[in-house]
């Protein structure tokens, strides 16, 4: 509890300052090397579940999908800006599938392929998009004041989910109630 309070007291401030003094592009360097870690975690998280994900792939879609978003976050106007990452958010969803069931169409079982493509282009919809769309929310006018909202609302939900799992406690294990 004190390693989290800790860490807690130490990002915050580093984050408020991001989002409200750094330049988009830094914003957007910052998003897409989090929704990078994130994607690293979800991966792993997969594997145990029998999917061998798609990891460089997935790596490099992403990657160059956020390469694109700072590139145009620090070249444009705010409006030309948002409007090109919203077409290229959508050009970027149409191809994943694509580009994912391609790379797992390579692999000799495709029995196991369409499962890692599957995770790969959940990974890049549920973190790689909202992350971008993040840094766009921050272009709007009062955008820094709606960004650090979005935040909080996400870190409240953090802070309830972790309380209300310490109170009902741990979960007994499966394996004890099975039958023998």
């Amino acid at each position: 509890m004190i390693k989290r309070v800790a860490t807690a007291v130490a990002l915050i401030p580093l984050v408020l300052l991001l989002v409200l003094k750094a330049p988009l592009y830094v914003l957007a360097l910052v998003a897409g090397a989090v929704a990078m870690l994130a994607i690293v975690e979800f991966l792993k998280l997969v594997t145990p579940y029998g999917v061998r994900p798609l990891t460089l792939a997935t790596y490099i879609f992403v990657a160059l999908f956020f390469v694109f978003v700072i590139f145009v976050s620090s070249n444009r106007t705010p409006e030309d800006a948002t409007t090109a990452v919203l077409y290229g958010i959508a050009v970027a969803a149409a191809l994943a599938p694509f580009v994912f069931l391609t790379v797992a169409m390579r692999r000799t079982d495709l029995a196991r392929g369409y499962p890692a493509a599957a995770a790969s282009l959940f990974a890049f919809g549920y973190i790689a998009i909202p992350m971008a769309l993040l840094v766009q929310i921050r272009q709007l006018p009062a955008g820094a004041i709606w960004t650090i909202y979005t935040l909080l609302a996400v870190w409240a939900g953090d802070i309830f989910a972790y309380f209300v799992g310490k109170s009902l406690g741990a979960a007994p294990h499966v394996a004890a109630h099975q039958p023998e």
